[in-house]
């Protein structure tokens, strides 16, 4: 009898129905290719081979009946990609299973069968959408498979050897030291996940897109290590209390909208990658003081974040590490800070304020892109790099400090920004002049320019004028609401005279007192916004 169908041997006929032979024992590849009106099949007992492409693209393909005498072996690579099959009841002894065999998301199956004798299976092998998926073995065996990204199903209802998943849904057996690449990838029947003191990793996308997992308990006296790449990236998270064992997470939970707080094992030393990108829900966490980066996208849309303490030992930030933080108010930035990159405060819709470290040299592309609510910021004096688009419609910026350090102003650095009225500049006119401004900067035409202004800190000086007064000279940098409150003091700490001196953002304010019968004279610098000292009181001998 016949054994073999031969390559393309069908491909694109109009055939509604094929009956087989029983001495078939390989279907090649591209047999029945794109046959359209091929509704049903059944593969004899002795078939052991269906080869790649074999019904690639028979869209009306809904049944395929598979025989269990278990002789058949392997299914090719996109053997039936895009059929519309029902019902994938694979039989024990199937051990292959090539890239892309059952690819088609466009459709649901009703029911897929996985054998426990299926030891291969590639990438893109099962990328479908079914109701329910029965696996053939234990959740421990299943865990000791090798499985591949999209080997698993999107799966509503899951059964481990005939048992579905339910309440406790996925319980890790004890003994159990790694939870594998993809080992429960799409399985939306896990609801809670339960990890064992004995597992020491979780590996990358072991539990991806399992969309309606909620909850994971980890075992007291947790081995836990390692939390690998995307290991619960898209799932239904509201909280994560992870073991302190845990040394490394990878972008581990990306994605996780529901998570409201989120506190780093005593092992972490870093953070590593877009960790908390799309926690949508984020609105309390704290990083631990070893964090020296935050690395690009850390903090990418978390648009609930309100306020963030940067630990001071942090020196680099990322770029887009908070783009599109729109609640953000409230951050603090460490003095290391050398560089702001690229669109890192992009879309922070809510930041009205914000003082750069000293030490930033260099603003990349789109930094402050629509911070649409900023009113003013003082730039550091060592800035020697502004890059184009930094404050791109910044609408609401009204006043900005420009060092003399600079010497271009690229394009559109300050386009769209048609509140500016003030920009305080450190240098002269001269070298105002000098500096190269780009195309559309057209608020630097209306706004005031200031010339050799002080710059963005605190400063207070003062001497003698005559031998009865004192001529005080207080900067504020550019805080909006800052008052110097002048006081002179007897040799017994009397006061004897006190002077409100209100300061001008940008500017440098002067005052002479009476200093008759002083000992002292003490200077302080009063933030009225924040309700408490600008900075430390300054103590003048006289």
């Amino acid at each position: 009898g016949i054994t073999r169908i031969g390559s393309n041997s069908f491909a694109s006929y109009p055939v509604e129905r094929v009956s087989l032979p029983e001495s078939l024992l390989v279907i090649g590849e591209h047999a029945f290719d794109s046959c359209g009106l091929l509704s049903e099949i059944t593969l004899p007992e002795n078939l052991e081979q269906v080869q790649s492409y074999a019904f690639y693209e028979c869209r009306r393909l809904a049944s395929v009946h598979f025989s269990d005498s278990g002789h058949l072996k392997e299914i090719g690579h996109s053997a039936f990609w895009y059929c519309n099959l029902k019902n994938i009841l694979l039989p024990e002894g199937v051990e292959y299973l090539g890239e892309g065999a059952f690819c088609n998301y466009s459709e649901t199956a009703e029911c897929i069968r996985y054998p426990s004798t299926l030891d291969q299976v590639s990438f893109l092998s099962f990328y479908l959408r079914t109701e329910n998926l029965y696996i053939n073995m234990s959740v421990g065996e299943w865990i000791t498979k090798q499985h591949n990204s999209f080997s698993t199903p999107r799966a509503q209802h899951v059964f481990f050897l005939e048992e579905e998943l339910l309440d406790y849904d996925l319980i890790i057996p004890s003994g159990v030291t790694r939870v594998g690449a993809n080992s429960f990838e799409f399985m939306g029947g896990i609801r809670t996940v339960f990890i064992p003191n004995t597992v020491e990793e979780i590996e990358t996308e072991a539990f991806y897109q399992c969309e309606n997992l909620e909850s994971v308990r980890f075992d007291e006296n947790s081995a836990l290590r390692i939390i690998g790449l995307n290991a619960f990236a898209g799932t239904a998270l509201t909280e994560v209390d992870l073991p302190d064992s845990v040394e490394r997470v990878r972008t581990s939970f990306i994605g996780c909208g529901r998570i409201r707080s989120f506190e780093f094992p005593k092992g972490i030393r870093e953070i590593e990658g877009a960790f908390f990108s799309g926690w949508t829900a984020l609105q309390e966490i704290r990083l631990p003081e070893t964090v020296t980066s935050i690395p690009a996208s850390c903090f990418n849309s978390c648009t609930d974040l309100e306020t963030l303490t940067v630990p001071p030992t942090v020196t680099a930030i990322g770029a887009n590490a908070f783009s599109g933080c729109s609640k953000l108010r409230d951050l603090h930035l460490p003095d290391g800070i050398t560089a702001i990159q690229n669109w890192t405060f992009a879309h922070c819709y809510s930041l009205t304020e914000l003082k750069i470290p000293e030490g930033v040299t260099w603003i990349g592309a789109y930094a402050f892109c629509r911070c649409e609510v900023l009113k003013g910021i003082a730039l550091p004096d060592g800035l020697t790099t502004l890059k184009d688009h930094a404050f791109y419609l910044c609408s609401a910026l009204e006043w900005i400090y420009l060092p003399a350090s600079l010497t271009e102003l690229p394009e559109s650095v300050f386009e769209g920004c048609e509140s500016l009225k003030d920009v305080y500049f450190g240098g002269t006119e001269e070298q105002w002049n000098q500096i190269s401004i780009g195309e559309s900067n057209w608020p630097l035409n209306t706004a005031s320019i200031h010339f050799n202004c002080p710059g963005s800190g605190f400063s207070v000086t003062g001497k003698p004028e005559t031998g009865t007064t004192f001529r005080v000279s207080v900067s504020t940098g550019f805080c909006e609401q800052a008052t110097a409150y002048c006081a002179v003091y007897s040799s017994q700490g009397k006061l004897l005279r006190l002077k409100a001196l209100p300061l001008t953002p940008g500017m440098v304010d002067t005052a002479v007192l009476d200093v008759r019968g002083g000992l002292s004279l003490k200077v302080m610098v009063l933030d009225r916004g924040n309700e408490g000292p600008a900075c430390a009181c300054t103590v003048f001998p006289l």
